[in-house]
């Protein structure tokens, strides 16, 4: 196992690239705080430098760093993986990827560029900052990610080799139930929330038509392979400023349905919006701003995705799919209702599940925290069950500013009655 101390030596063997003539800086990744290291658990992680180059050595164990995963297997070689489709993505959209240095098998160790230059997302957007830029970016990376992974583009042989080599049946299988099936007995409900609105959750997530909707979703999941997908891309696996972003933590990858990763990213965006209508603001003026951008942002990511995506369709798709009358206004309709579906799923299993995200633990108390859960989980239900209705990204994003309304309002009726 590596340690700050074994690194030095370790790394002159492997590589010697790093100038070692001064003593290398090692930082263990946890020992810093969540905003600083991020709050993953999987992995023992170090960020080195020699004053000019920076790196970041990833090592896995079976069942995460010090056994803390014990719910689940996970590969200890699960980085060759994470290094493959570096390199991968590295080369379809290098602005936007890590660059890899090198997997070493033997110690199941995977080292690649450092970008802590660059901030956490999730704990940039709970401190109330917004990005701009960020729908375009986040859409280039995906879209184009997708796209050249896919099918569309790819020869089929090619394609076919790339499904088999990229299973990773057991990272993915964190997935599989976790993000489509509630049960009581895991007490994945009612962590961290008022006791008071148990019933309300318990009532939207058991609900027959949201339980059957679900299993819905798992089977697309379970069984669509369109593309690459990163599989965990939250705002805590991107990191950003004003001008630049990277995308961190792929050792989830698979080939999959591309709406998964629009709908997960999505999730992230509908808790920030319903946690700032509790969180501390500056002025309400700055409180409307964010939760503006949030929705807009919403709506942004979807259709800037499908530009990218269908430029890029225009350019190298198969001639075969290219010129097919009204297909890309089909696959652009079953993207929408999907990323939606997924999105709702992911809103079920990270809105109150057995972590605390950030943006819930800024709103306060028990108290504000399950309104805040609540809120999400009633879009959730809603956009869940209507999913293939919405015409557009941006009247689905409308309808989060609805729901909210009426349930603050109905919250102050309940209060004052």
């Amino acid at each position: 196992m590596l340690t700050k101390e074994t690194i030095p030596s370790y790394l002159k063997q492997r590589y010697p690239a790093l100038d070692d003539s001064a003593p290398l800086q090692v930082h263990k990744i946890g020992e810093g705080s969540a905003e600083e290291d991020g709050d993953g658990y999987l992995n023992v992680v170090f960020r080195v430098s020699d004053g000019k180059c920076g790196m970041i050595l990833k090592q896995g164990f079976p069942h995460g760093a010090r056994g803390l995963t014990r719910g689940f297997d996970v590969p200890a070689d699960r980085g060759r993986t994470e290094y493959e489709t570096l390199r991968l993505r590295g080369a379809i959209v290098p602005e936007y990827t890590p660059k890899p240095y090198f997997y070493d098998a033997e110690n199941n160790v995977l080292a690649m560029e450092d970008v802590s230059r660059l901030k956490i997302m999730r704990y940039r957007l709970t401190k109330n900052e917004t990005f701009p830029r960020f729908a375009r970016q986040f859409a280039e990376f995906l879209a184009k990610s997708h796209f050249y992974t896919s099918e569309y583009y790819l020869q089929t042989a090619t394609f076919r080799e790339l499904t088999v080599r990229f299973i990773n049946h057991e990272m993915r299988s964190v997935f599989d139930d976790n993000l489509f099936i509630s049960r009581t007995e895991t007490g994945a409900y009612g962590s961290f929330v008022d006791e008071d609105y148990l019933p309300f959750i318990r009532k939207i997530v058991f609900d027959p038509l949201v339980v059957e909707a679900r299993y819905e979703m798992k089977h697309i999941f379970m069984t669509s392979t369109e593309a690459l997908v990163h599989a965990d891309l939250s705002t805590s696996n991107i990191m950003l400023d004003e001008a630049e972003m990277k995308v961190i933590d792929m050792e989830y990858t698979f080939m999959g349905p591309m709406a998964s990763d629009l709908g997960y990213l999505e999730s992230n965006l509908v808790s920030q919006f319903v946690c700032a209508g509790f969180r501390p603001f500056e002025s309400e003026e700055k409180r409307t701003a964010f939760r503006a951008w949030c929705l807009d942002t919403m709506a942004a990511v979807f259709d800037e995705y499908c530009n990218v995506f269908f430029d890029c369709w225009e350019r190298e798709a198969k001639e075969k799919y290219r010129f097919v009358s009204g297909l890309r206004e089909r696959i652009r309709s079953r993207l929408l209702a999907d990323m939606i579906g997924f999105c709702a799923t992911a809103i079920f299993h990270r809105s109150n599940g057995p972590f605390v995200l950030a943006e819930y633990n800024e709103t306060g108390s028990p108290q504000t925290r399950a309104r805040a859960v609540c809120t999400a989980m009633t879009f959730a239900r809603t956009s869940l069950l209507k999913r293939d209705k919405y015409p557009s990204a941006k009247v689905w994003a409308g309808e989060l500013a609805m729901i909210e309304d009426l349930f603050h309002t109905f919250r102050g009726i309940e209060h004052h009655s």
